[in-house]
């Protein structure tokens, strides 16, 4: 038994009839596919009534997750403050490190529902009934693995249980950064060569990194246009302000890529970040390590949370002056004390 509460969610999930999974708020391919991948084991396996609930916009590249699947996927936006969770039995929160993460809007409100977490974030609050939280996984989705094995349900088990593999795969390689980062060790690799028997790689890399439209890319030239660098705190980063969103077209999807592959690849930094302003005084801002420079601290000073490595934040109700300021003034409080 890799985790002692796998069996006790196991039991709670055979109570439930009716259960609700989650996309986080600004989700990524690691929040898409770990649903995914615990949809179709509670569908298939189970036979239970699943449904995926989220508060924003999915990503038009996970989609493709679908076509591995067997059970059908019910996905469904909700606005979190007139959703009538009392029709469910069961909800089980995904790579969601507190409720804000879950339903968006800096509003932490606890939802009136049975609740299990399941993450890998450090910075989780374990807002659960139960919460199964592993801080040395890569993912979600590298989590659910070891989980779906203290259930019996692996490829070589007595079930012979095979289609959520390229879920679990999409996500690791997502949260990896296709296996760039230090999180994805030897017991990362042995996960996804297990996982590779069943899903394609390059099926998936595919997907999530060359299948971009020149749309997408003239907004990652748009979004580096701000580059600069604090040499004096080993940081660099770029911005958006709303009036720019707005004006360029620009596509939310092109900032993830911005934090993936440029802010923490500049020689000389420890980190770097990104804030974009889709919102009028709404600010989202994703931070990026190059070397084992703790991004975290800085995201949960600002209000979000994540990983050392990965982290992330919003800023609301206030003026992207402002809110730059403060970013960078949180930067180098914790640059000068690294």
């Amino acid at each position: 038994m890799n985790y002692p509460e796998s069996q006790l969610v196991l039991d709670e999930i055979k109570k439930a009839k009716r259960i609700l999974l989650n996309c986080h708020t600004n989700p990524d391919a690691d929040s898409v596919a770990s649903a995914f991948a615990l949809n179709e084991v509670l569908k298939v396996h189970f036979e239970k009534d699943v449904t995926i609930i989220y508060p924003d916009g999915l990503p038009e590249n996970t989609m493709f997750i679908k076509d591995s699947l067997e059970g059908e996927v019910v996905l469904k936006k909700i606005d979190f403050n007139t959703f009538n969770f009392s029709e469910y039995d069961l909800f089980i929160a995904l790579d969601s490190s507190s409720w804000d993460r879950v339903r968006g809007g800096g509003n932490n409100e606890k939802i009136d529902i049975k609740t299990i977490v399941i993450d890998h974030h450090h910075t989780n609050t374990r807002f659960g009934k139960i919460n199964i939280v592993d801080d040395a996984m890569s993912s979600t989705a590298e989590l659910l693995y070891f989980i779906f094995n203290d259930w019996g349900i692996n490829p070589d088990g007595e079930f012979n249980y095979s289609f959520y593999q390229t879920a679990l795969l999409t996500g690791i390689i997502n949260d990896t950064e296709c296996f760039r980062t230090k999180v994805a060790d030897s017991k990362t690799m042995k996960v996804v060569s297990d996982l590779m028997r069943y899903s394609s790689k390059d099926l998936i890399i595919q997907n999530l990194y060359q299948s971009n439209s020149v749309t997408t890319l003239k907004s990652v030239s748009d979004m580096l246009a701000n580059i600069s660098m604090d040499e004096s705190n080993n940081f660099c980063y770029t911005y958006i302000n709303y009036e720019e969103y707005v004006k360029n077209n620009l596509e939310s999807f092109a900032k993830d890529m911005v934090a993936d592959f440029f802010i923490n690849s500049v020689n000389k930094t420890d980190f770097g970040f990104i804030a974009v302003e889709k919102q009028k005084n709404e600010i989202s801002v994703s931070f990026r390590a190059r070397t084992d420079f703790d991004t975290s601290v800085i995201a949960m000073e600002l209000g979000g949370g994540g990983h050392k490595i990965r982290s992330a934040a919003t800023l609301r109700n206030i003026k992207f002056e402002d809110a730059l300021d403060k970013i960078l003034s949180t930067c180098r409080k914790y640059a000068s004390n690294n």
